[in-house]
């Protein structure tokens, strides 16, 4: 007997309920050649700012003893100009729902990279990436202001007709004001959460793991932290929760699976729905993507930034697995 994973929200037909985090898999080339995109019931691109941003200095990823990983990768994207002309061909149209992050420092910019995608065919909507720990403007300090959430949804809403989720930060005690915020704005769903802001030290040299120092952390630790969130949030508004995109990760090679977003509900079959994925992750769970090494990541230019070194890096090139892990997120 087949299991029917199909879902609607907001008048949007999804396939599953799984959707990758933003960040995991680039802008959905990366993995055609190693998993089959059927599963999938969306995915969601790299954020895409309205300017070209390198990203932060390296090392920008760390994983942590107690499981878990920080990062630090800065939004490092080439700019919406850059992405129509160069990725937008890329996106895997027709095999699985296709999400554009957005991020922006102001309104304005918001606004202005939206309506530079609205011109990407066969894109089923947008993420409005309002959390980032790890960019000094924008990110938690407009999602953290319930005016400003208002704003930046109103004006993308008045914009496009397309699928708007909200993804918001975890740093607030009170997320449910900025969940009402986005929903009376015009979101058709949110994202929660993004990842909590923190730092390690090398005990051997006693400074930062991080070429920033602190950046935004993820991994098993944080999931009473996320459910708390989605739990507070669902309980102030009515619109469909895409529950734990970074906090469900477990370890730096199984970043590189996709990520469980279920939209929240009450009714048997949403729980029905979580047990037969649950079966499924664990019917896989044997499976193992190794990440490439640094020197094949050199012959990558493209590939590059997921461990934030150059061809001379010295860092990258002695730095064991941990701390170099393949993984590309959206901080």
């Amino acid at each position: 007997m087949s299991l029917d994973f199909s879902v609607t929200m907001a008048g949007l037909s999804f396939r599953t309920p799984l959707l990758t985090g933003s960040g995991t898999f680039g802008y959905g080339d990366e993995f055609l050649s190693v998993m089959d995109y059927a599963p999938l019931g969306g995915l969601v691109t790299k954020s895409i700012s309205i300017r070209e941003r390198k990203g932060n200095p390296p090392p920008r990823i760390c994983e942590t003893p107690g499981g878990g990983v920080i990062n630090s990768i800065g939004l490092a994207n080439p700019g919406v100009e850059a992405f129509i002309r160069t990725k937008a061909f890329i996106l895997p149209v027709g095999l699985t729902r296709v999400f554009l992050s957005v991020f922006g420092e102001t309104v304005e910019e918001f606004i202005g990279v939206i309506s530079r995608l609205e011109s990407v065919p066969g894109v089923d909507g947008y993420e409005l990436n309002l959390s980032c720990p790890n960019v000094k403007s924008g990110g938690i300090s407009l999602g953290g202001d319930s005016d400003a959430v208002i704003e930046i949804v109103r004006e993308s809403r008045s914009i496009t007709k397309r699928f708007i989720a909200v993804k918001l930060t975890p740093h607030h005690i009170a997320i449910a004001p900025l969940a009402e915020a986005a929903a009376k704005a015009g979101a058709d769903a949110l994202t929660l959460t993004n990842t909590l802001v923190a730092m390690m030290i090398d005990a051997e040299t006693r400074k930062p793991m991080l070429g920033t120092v602190t950046g935004g952390y993820s991994g098993p630790p944080l999931k009473p932290v996320s459910l708390a969130k989605v739990w507070q949030a669902s309980k102030a508004v009515d619109v469909p929760i895409w529950a734990g995109p970074e906090q469900a990760a477990c370890s730096s090679a199984q970043c590189f699976s996709p990520i469980p977003m279920l939209p929240v509900e009450s009714s048997a079959r949403w729980r029905s729905t979580a047990t037969g994925m649950a079966s499924a992750r664990s019917a896989n769970s044997s499976a193992r993507f190794d990440p490439p090494s640094c020197e094949e990541a050199f012959a990558n230019p493209a590939r590059r930034h997921l461990y934030g070194c150059g061809e001379s890096d010295r860092l990258c090139r002695e730095a064991p697995f941990e701390r170099r892990a393949g993984i590309s997120t959206d901080q």
